[in-house]
C-alpha cells in the first residue's frame, strides 16, 4: 500500500515539473537568458499562484454564502443588542450579549482564515518545485556579501505579483465580481452599533456630572 502511495507521490511530483518548467523553457527560447528567464518564469508562477487563489477564494465564498451569511447577522444582532444594554446601563444582559457576540465573532474569524488560507493553498507546491530544480542556484546580492536563494527570490517575485494584480484585478470582470460578492457577504457588518459612541457618550455624560457636582460644591463653600 505504502509503495503504491509512493509511487503515486512520485507521479504527482514529476507531473507538477512538467507543467511549472514551461514558462521558464519559454522565457529562456525567447530571451536566451538564463537569468531573465529564471525570474520571470518564477514570477509567472508567482502570479499564477495567486490568481488561482483569488478564484479559489470566490468559489469558497459562494458555496459557503449562506453559512457566512447567517454568523454575520447573527453576529450584527448579539453585537447591537449588548450595545443597546450598555446604553441602559444593564450590565448583567451586556455581558450576555457579548458573550454571545463573541461566540460567532470567533467562527467567523477562524473561518476567514480558512478562507485566506486558499489564496496561499499553491505556494508549497511551488516552492518544493523551486528546491528540486534550483536548490543550488544562488543570486549574489549587490554591496552585500549574502546571495539570495530560491526561497529569497520567489518571495520578491510573490510580492511583485501580488502588487500587480492587486492594481490590475479590478480591471478584470471575474475578479471585480469576486471582490464585488465578498464585499456583499461582509455588506451586512455595516449595521453593526458604535460601542465606541456609547462609551464616548457616557464619558461625556460623566464629566458633565463631575462638572456639575463641582460647582455645586464650590456654591456651598462660597456660601459657608
Amino acid at each position: 500500500m505504502f509503495e503504491t502511495l509512493e509511487a503515486y507521490y512520485f507521479k504527482f511530483l514529476l507531473f507538477l515539473d512538467k507543467v511549472f518548467i514551461l514558462p521558464y523553457q519559454l522565457f529562456y527560447k525567447l530571451l536566451k537568458n538564463s537569468v531573465l528567464a529564471y525570474f520571470l518564469g518564477t514570477f509567472l508562477l508567482a502570479l499564477s499562484s495567486i490568481m488561482l487563489g483569488k478564484l479559489l477564494l470566490g468559489v469558497i465564498y459562494y458555496v459557503n454564502r449562506n453559512y457566512i451569511k447567517s454568523l454575520t447577522e447573527e453576529l450584527v444582532k448579539w453585537y447591537n443588542l449588548s450595545v443597546e444594554a450598555l446604553e441602559r446601563g444593564d450590565t448583567e444582559r451586556f455581558h450576555l450579549f457579548n458573550n454571545e457576540a463573541n461566540e460567532y465573532f470567533g467562527k467567523l474569524f477562524f473561518f476567514s482564515i480558512a478562507q485566506s488560507a486558499s489564496l496561499l493553498i499553491f505556494i508549497p507546491f511551488i516552492l518544493f518545485f523551486l528546491q528540486f530544480r534550483f536548490g543550488e542556484v544562488e543570486f549574489p546580492l549587490p554591496w552585500l556579501s549574502l546571495k539570495a536563494n530560491y526561497f529569497a527570490t520567489f518571495l520578491l517575485c510573490y510580492l511583485l505579483a501580488w502588487i500587480l494584480f492587486k492594481r490590475v484585478s479590478p480591471l478584470i470582470p471575474l475578479y471585480k465580481k469576486i471582490d464585488q460578492y465578498i464585499e456583499i457577504c461582509n455588506s451586512v457588518q455595516r449595521e453593526m452599533k458604535s460601542m465606541a459612541e456609547v462609551l464616548k457618550r457616557k464619558m461625556e455624560a460623566l464629566k458633565e456630572q463631575s462638572q456639575d457636582e463641582n460647582k455645586s460644591l464650590k456654591k456651598d463653600e462660597s456660601a459657608l
